[in-house]
């Protein structure tokens, strides 16, 4: 592996304990992760090496916690009016 994919190993715990901070649900947070993951590895070229790899990965994190977030909130909201 390259350093920056050892690195990104190194980072899971971490990733994980705060996917279930934000979901309260292990498998949800798992599933949170893993989709972290794989943005990360597809990026990887994107990473510019400043600041700390792991800010850079709870952003992904964070981005992919709000964006399923939205998804539900505009499923709910078009049930809530029959569309």
């Amino acid at each position: 592996m390259t350093p920056l994919l050892d690195e990104i190993e190194a980072a899971i715990p971490g990733l994980r304990a705060y996917a279930r901070a934000l979901l309260r649900d292990r498998e949800a947070a798992d599933d949170l992760v893993q989709d972290t993951l794989e943005a990360a590895v597809a990026r990887r070229g994107q990473w510019r090496g400043e600041g700390s790899l792991r800010g850079w990965l709870c952003r992904i994190l964070l981005n992919r916690f709000r964006d399923g977030y939205r998804r539900q909130e505009e499923i709910r909201g078009a049930q809530e009016h029959g569309t």
